[in-house]
């Protein structure tokens, strides 16, 4: 889950944090929103690479034109000649549930990468920045005019996913659900927080923006990846000056990334800009300052 959100800690890095605020919505609030298993491929920057490896005969519009032959007899096409991957960008990170390709008669083997940030280049090949990889998940039962299935592993949250096909494939149309779950996330570049030589009651904060009303939102969660917390009491964690909210038993580790979850009370949240605030609070042998 979060824990690939945070790569290459060496032991000189003594707490580093990634995470997310997730928050659940109502059905009826989900539905009004357009978020409740949406497809939001429809809406995605569709791209297919371009290189020597990857030859497409066709536009990668005719993807996400909701047409395939079940519905239009006439729906148009796209042939991966031999390999290919297509890129979807989307518009903010979305907690996935699945995805479905409308494969025609030509068919190919497929597997799907997602991730959260990044940019892979038009080339198909750097990725710059890389992002991290959530989830992996693949297609190799090599069916013909029909929709394959892939079912996303629980809280894949991601914002970018690369389609690959292998053998080459006729492909019409690829949808792809997000939960009734709205992700937010800090700017990439505030991340990690690093407490690495600082001194007891160190403070550093960071914003996460939430665009939604949250008059219908019946659950809120904290997801925290950390790095070698020593003691519940080690840091303290204040939501809009609200708390302080103490690291969960099972996100105690020594040397050690782990991922923890807590549970918010959604009054503390407030639609626009909401501060996290975390304080050095017990220092404790092998601690966060520890070289």
């Amino acid at each position: 889950m979060m824990s690939n959100l945070v790569r290459n800690i060496s032991s000189k890095q003594r707490l580093f944090i990634a995470l997310v605020v997730v928050i659940v919505f109502s059905t009826t609030a989900a539905a009004l929103l357009n978020f409740e298993l949406a497809n939001v491929a429809i809406d995605a920057i569709t791209r297919a690479t371009e290189s020597g490896y990857n030859y497409f005969i066709g536009d990668v519009s005719v993807l996400t034109d909701q047409k395939f032959p079940d519905n239009d007899s006439s729906a148009a096409k796209l042939t991966v000649v031999n390999n290919g991957m297509i890129i979807f960008d989307l518009d903010r990170v979305y907690a996935l549930h699945s995805a479905r390709l409308y494969v025609g008669e030509n068919h190919g083997g497929y597997y799907i990468w997602a991730w959260l940030g990044g940019h892979r280049a038009n080339d198909g090949g750097v990725r710059d920045p890389m992002g991290e990889l959530v989830a992996t998940v693949e297609n190799y039962e090599f069916a013909s005019n029909c929709w394959v299935d892939f079912p996303f592993p629980s809280n894949t949250y991601s914002d970018n996913v690369e389609l690959n096909i292998t053998s080459g494939a006729d492909l019409y149309e690829f949808e792809l659900y997000a939960e009734n779950k709205r992700i937010y996330s800090p700017q990439q570049h505030c991340l990690p927080l690093d407490f690495i030589g600082t001194s007891l009651n160190t403070e550093m904060s960071i914003n996460i923006d939430i665009l939604d009303s949250l008059g219908n939102a019946e659950q809120a969660t904290l997801e925290i990846s950390a790095y070698d917390i020593d003691d519940t009491s080690e840091v303290e964690i204040y939501l809009n000056n609200n708390g302080p909210l103490w690291p969960s038993s099972n996100g105690i580790g020594h040397d050690t990334l782990v991922t923890f979850v807590k549970a918010l009370n959604i009054q503390t949240l407030q639609m626009g800009e909401n501060e996290l605030r975390f304080v050095y609070a017990n220092d404790f042998d092998g601690g966060l300052c520890q070289n």
